[in-house]
């Protein structure tokens, strides 16, 4: 978690305070896994939160999740 962490604030330059991300939570899928901060204290964290993109245990890219659709219980 603190590796995704560091790979979100180097890629859109803030400091680990400034970006302020919290509450992970991991989504699995057939082809690949994402860690998603649901909080944090960027624009590009609402309304659903950031997440990171694994290849294996290396994080691969940042996706804000701006665009995704919210699922209901």
């Amino acid at each position: 978690m603190a590796e995704a962490r560091r790979f979100v604030c180097a890629a859109l330059g803030v400091t680990e305070e400034q970006a302020a991300l919290d509450a992970p939570e991991v989504d699995v899928h057939t082809d690949g896994w994402l860690l998603r901060f649901a909080e944090g204290g960027l624009p590009l964290c609402e309304p659903y939160g950031v997440g990171v993109v694994f290849e294996g245990l290396r994080p691969v890219r940042v996706e804000g999740l701006s665009e995704a659709e919210e699922i209901e219980d």
